[in-house]
């Protein structure tokens, strides 16, 4: 069974309606639901929503479409992301993406799907297979 990484920004585009990728974040999951694939996001995604108007709408959808959480510890991940961080020369700020990226791994996903750009990049350069949820798209369609 092919595993899908949705990233916070993914999961945000789909549950607001006023978000213009709305409709493709929505497609996405879909034809994800549609082909069998296992969707998942970490707890990070949950410790970022946390007390925001969108973590609701974001449960909702998660609720829908079965997205499950692959839980890690954010404490020891952390340290992990640091030391990544230093490694590759990131800035601090990263980290939450690091900490994404090194769930995703655990969890020997196929693809990270994200609208961040730099964290599509920092999960190629850690290994995994990082795209835009249009190319994805575009990969289901072949």
């Amino acid at each position: 069974m092919t595993k899908v990484y949705l990233n916070t920004s993914v999961l945000i585009a789909a549950a607001w309606t006023q978000d213009p990728r709305h409709k493709e974040a929505l497609e996405l999951l879909r034809k994800c639901k549609e082909r069998g694939m296992r969707m998942i996001t970490g707890n990070m995604t949950l410790f970022e929503l946390e007390g925001k108007r969108s973590e609701r709408l974001v449960k909702n959808i998660m609720r829908r479409y079965g997205i499950t959480v692959v839980k890690v510890n954010l404490k020891e991940s952390s340290i992990r992301a640091r030391r990544i961080i230093k490694r590759l020369g990131l800035s601090p700020r990263r980290e939450p993406d690091v900490i994404h990226v090194l769930t995703a791994i655990k969890a020997g996903v196929s693809y990270l799907v994200t609208y961040d750009r730099k964290l599509r990049s920092l999960s190629r350069k850690l290994g995994l297979k990082g795209c835009y949820p249009r190319e994805l798209l575009e990969e289901l369609k072949k």
